[in-house]
């Protein structure tokens, strides 16, 4: 008790909403409570169970290396040897990690293996049908997420390895027996909890149920994954193709979801998904690309632990490959995820400065800005965006200049990676231009206190945002990222009245750069771990801490005030001849 007390004395957003609760008490907070989709009517599916599997062929894994050594299995933010796997016991391991012991139970550390030729299909058959033959007891095991996860990977394995047509009848049985339970299982536990907490979770139960119908030949399953498909696609993905969920990261993973459900409803002959999906899903490929400046990424908002980046850094090209059938231009090996479906894809391509969803960015001068601003207000779904209004990633000649820091995993020790001190961004008396809703916070305290949503603009040169989080202090806030042929410029002018502490922050990668700060203040510099969190490390993907430059300029300013940040590139030194 006395911790919460502290808690609640020590944080603004508590403090104004307890008064804010005191003069509106009806004004409820959310509830997280589990319902069936509205339009979805569950019966209980009858049960099919043919004697032999039919699965489409994709291309062959390769054939697997032997090594004296067994390879290493990623996992979320770990790592485990393949031969731990001969320990039955593996399967009802819990790691310190919550991600680690789903991601164990989703199978997807297995294509990677076969992908590289690390682990025989046999090997792999093998560890399947053990997991079935001793359905493990942890709870993460039967997770809605994760069932849809394994049964997705588990028919890309099967439909590349095409090992099912060397079983006899009883070891098909099994297999479609486990399907059919866990697949009834997850009709039944759907991830729909009403409109403003349902995430991206309930288009991926669709892509499970959709797997599990290829499987086991079950029409009911796949009627239902392609009701739950069509209406999540309009409810999650703008009509422009852009994730309404604030993360570069999950704009990828969503678009392979999406592909994964075009493709199986061509061979599952579900007309109204194959054409809602054939028309929105080149948008979402572009949006992609849009998010991949430089062919670099930038990995703003959450990272999944479901896969690295770079498992789906072909995905948008994959998915233009499929659809729009461009064969003219030059290919690449498919690689990552992609490989699953194709032996080579177009090579990647880039994007041009524009505005898509959440999204603005723009190219000039060999540097490339991209900015996320919920111009909407706040989010309308619980998300993956972070605290990052009035903040921009930078790269520079295919090199990161100033970076997202990214949240390392979602453990509590790293929930300070969703606030500004992880951006680019600003803080004035302490408090951020953006606020991370709780439970126990109604709509209209979210409204009253989010204000009005932020305004971008994007010109020729530069792109300005007006962002009013802080307007119950009568603060206005204006932040500008221009390019110059040399430098990027940060103006940031603050509307007011009134002497306030100032903090403005910078995260740069390893490209080594001069930054001017505005006149006055002081500035602090962290790189690598520290003592405080707030600095010197950033993530790349789920699990990863890698040094970065961190700054803070702070100062005492009064009210109203501008001040501008330059940040320069040093051109790499010229080698002798």
């Amino acid at each position: 008790m006395f911790r919460k007390i502290v808690e609640i004395l020590s944080n603004r957003d508590l403090r104004h909403w307890l008064l804010w609760k005191a003069r509106h008490p009806r004004d409820h907070g959310r509830r997280l409570q589990q319902s069936r989709p509205p339009y979805l009517e569950i019966s209980t599916p009858q049960w099919t169970t043919p004697d032999r599997l039919e699965l489409p062929k994709l291309p062959p894994f390769l054939s697997s290396v032997h090594s004296s050594q067994p390879p290493l299995v990623n996992l979320a933010s770990c790592s485990i040897s393949l031969g731990d796997f001969s320990n039955e016991t593996i399967f009802s391991k819990r790691f310190d990690d919550t991600e680690d012991t789903f991601a164990i139970h989703r199978f997807g550390w297995i294509l990677p293996l076969l992908n590289d030729g690390l682990i025989s299909t046999e090997k792999a058959a093998a560890i399947l049908l053990r997991w079935i033959q001793n359905v493990p007891s942890p709870p993460e095991a039967l997770h809605p997420y994760t069932i849809s996860e394994r049964f997705a990977h588990w028919g890309i394995f099967l439909c590349r390895s095409q090992c099912h047509e060397y079983w006899d009848q009883k070891t098909t049985s099994i297999l479609i027996k486990s399907v059919n339970e866990q697949a009834l299982l997850l009709l039944n536990n759907l991830e729909h909890y009403e409109e403003d907490l349902t995430g991206n979770h309930l288009a991926n139960n669709a892509r499970g149920l959709l797997w599990a119908a290829l499987i086991t030949g079950n029409t009911d399953f796949a009627k239902a994954g392609e009701l739950i498909a069509m209406n999540e696609l309009d409810r999650i993905v703008s009509t422009d193709g852009m994730l309404r969920e604030g993360s570069s990261h999950y704009q990828f993973l969503i678009t392979r979801n999406y592909f994964e459900m075009w493709w199986l409803s061509k061979i599952l002959h579900l007309n109204n998904l194959a054409n809602v999906s054939t028309e929105r899903l080149p948008r979402m490929a572009y949006g992609c690309r849009f998010l991949r400046p430089q062919g670099q990424w930038p990995h703003i908002g959450d990272i999944s632990p479901d896969a690295p980046p770079t498992w789906f850094n072909q995905v948008p090209e994959a998915v233009e490959f499929a659809i729009e059938s461009e064969h003219a231009r030059e290919t690449v090996p498919a690689t990552g995820w992609a490989a699953n479906f194709f032996v080579s894809v177009p090579a990647l391509r880039d994007a041009t400065s524009g505005q898509l969803g959440d999204f603005t960015r723009l190219d000039q001068f060999g540097f490339s800005l991209l900015v996320h601003t919920s111009r909407h207000g706040h989010p309308f779904l619980p998300g993956h965006g972070h605290c990052d209004a009035g903040s921009a990633v930078a790269f520079w000649n295919r090199q990161p200049l100033l970076v997202d820091r990214g949240r390392a995993t979602y453990i509590a020790q790293d929930r300070n990676a969703l606030s500004t001190w992880f951006h680019n961004g600003i803080i004035i008396d302490g408090e951020e231009l953006e606020f991370l809703p709780r439970g126990v916070f109604g709509p209209n305290y979210i409204h009253h206190r989010t204000g009005a949503p932020p305004h971008v603009r994007l010109t020729d040169h530069k792109i300005e945002i007006f962002h009013s989080g802080l307007a119950l202090k009568k603060i206005f806030v204006t932040r500008s990222f221009e390019i110059k042929s040399d430098s990027v410029l940060i103006h940031t002018t603050i509307e007011g009245k009134g002497r306030r502490e100032v903090q403005l922050l910078c995260h740069c990668a390893d490209v080594e750069a001069d930054i001017t700060w505005p006149i006055g203040g002081l500035v602090y510099q962290q790189r690598g771990a520290s003592p405080d969190p707030n600095l010197g490390s950033r993530s790349t993907k789920y699990g990863e801490r890698i040094p970065c430059n961190s700054f803070i300029w702070k100062a005492f300013i009064v009210l109203p005030w501008r001040g501008t940040i330059v940040v320069q590139p040093k051109p790499a030194p010229q080698s002798s001849t």
